[in-house]
């Protein structure tokens, strides 16, 4: 898995390729709850490249982004320092064991990376969020719906995460939902909003779930 990603992230930077991100609305949504509920320490989750880390430091906010590839911490990294984002902290880790103490984080953001793993995986990293994140505090996900044009209709309703076949996610596994699975897989949590977003890449139709929770108290 590492080295698919080492390639992967490697790829998207030498043709500009890059990860499909929520649009601007569900940040902007999701950065005034912070600054109401938080003004403490956020866990970019899966940061990459660091494409939110700028926004939620400017905001006044104590980043921390972590990552599995080291190749995309090297340019968060070299982001940073040419935005003068000092306080910003970049961890290279893997998502399902998270170097952190219970309950150490006022906010979470993640997206488009938990999905990238087996369904049994991606229900580890939920439980790994709901340790970090202090009681009361907000979280942001994007997961991979089922109407995804990745996700193989064959498989019917019984949706085994495979191993995708693109031209940026070669051999990279993905687990999908839909609405029903997103509020099994965040039981624990009040899911406070669930959004579908579509839109058409290269004439296929990309399909995420951008899902707004809260831990309870």
């Amino acid at each position: 898995m590492e080295k698919t990603w080492k390639d992967v992230y490697i790829t998207q930077k030498s043709t500009a390729a890059l990860l499909l991100t929520i649009p601007g609305p569900f940040i902007k949504e999701f950065s005034k709850l912070l600054q109401t509920e938080c003004n403490g320490t956020l866990l970019d989750l899966g940061c990459g490249y660091g494409n939110y880390l700028s926004y939620f430091s400017n905001l006044g906010l104590t980043v921390i982004g972590s990552d599995f590839s080291i190749v995309a911490l090297k340019v968060a990294h070299e982001h940073m320092m040419n935005n003068n984002h000092v306080g910003t902290s970049l961890i290279l880790h893997d998502m399902h064991y998270l170097p952190f103490c219970a309950e150490s984080f006022n906010g979470l953001i993640s997206i488009n990376v938990i999905y990238h793993s087996t369904l049994d995986n991606v229900k580890h990293v939920v439980n790994e969020i709901y340790r970090v994140l202090k009681p009361g505090k907000i979280g942001l996900i994007t997961l991979l719906s089922d109407t995804d044009f990745k996700y193989d209709k064959s498989c019917g309703t019984n949706k085994k995460p495979y191993r995708v076949d693109s031209e940026t996610e070669n051999g990279v596994t993905h687990s999908f939902f839909n609405r029903h699975d997103i509020e099994i897989l965040l039981n624990n949590f009040e899911v406070i909003c669930i959004e579908k977003f579509d839109q058409q890449v290269r004439n296929q139709l990309s399909s995420h779930w951008v899902v707004l929770f809260q831990k309870n108290t």
